[in-house]
């Protein structure tokens, strides 16, 4: 009889240290599944981004206008994933906009776009002036319907793009325009 109630006890302590510990658990693992902007106030992404439907989507986007100096930002090891079934528009997981300099550091973190649809899903956008370097990663774009590219640049004029220890993959539709391209330079 002793050592079941000593059993029951162990049990009873262990469970509440577990519904203890579950709340801040759970918190580590928030997902936002609303659009994140990362800036000069807020250079960390704090929980993974997941967003789906079926309309134009840009999970996360850096904007680096309102910084006075060169933006570093951090994904903290999470994923962002864009997924959407919007036919005549785009999917992008990151969107780099601006006209500073900055240094992503993606270590730990998969970055993905995809859904079927005409128009190409896209890991990351470099749609600003500044140059990029990217640190880790895994850029992810899928598109059974049409193109997929991993990076593309689009910038008005000509960036430095620096990619160190980067991994990129394009699963698009091989009849599409670009069908599956990795880096896509548009303009500069």
């Amino acid at each position: 009889m002793k050592n079941n109630k000593a059993f029951y006890r162990s049990a009873l302590a262990t469970a509440i240290v577990m519904a203890l510990s579950a709340p801040a658990f759970a918190a580590d693992n928030a997902v936002s599944t609303t659009p994140v902007t990362l800036d000069k106030d807020k250079t960390t992404l704090d929980q993974d981004v997941v967003i789906n439907g079926d309309k134009k989507i840009t999970a996360v986007t850096i904007e680096t206008s309102d910084s006075d100096k060169d933006l570093n930002v951090t994904f903290g090891g999470h994923d962002i994933t864009a997924a959407s079934t919007v036919n005549q528009d785009f999917v992008e997981g990151v969107k780099v906009s601006g006209n500073k300099n900055v240094v992503i550091n993606a270590t730990d973190s998969t970055i993905t776009a995809q859904g079927e649809g005409t128009y190409v899903r896209t890991a990351m956008v470099i749609d600003s002036t500044g140059d990029v370097v990217v640190n880790g990663g895994n850029f992810v774009a899928k598109n059974e319907k049409g193109s997929a590219t991993g990076i593309s640049l689009e910038g008005a004029q000509g960036n430095n793009v620096t990619l160190n220890g980067t991994t990129i993959n394009a699963q698009g539709n091989k009849s599409s325009s670009n069908a599956s391209t990795a880096i896509f330079a548009q303009k500069g």
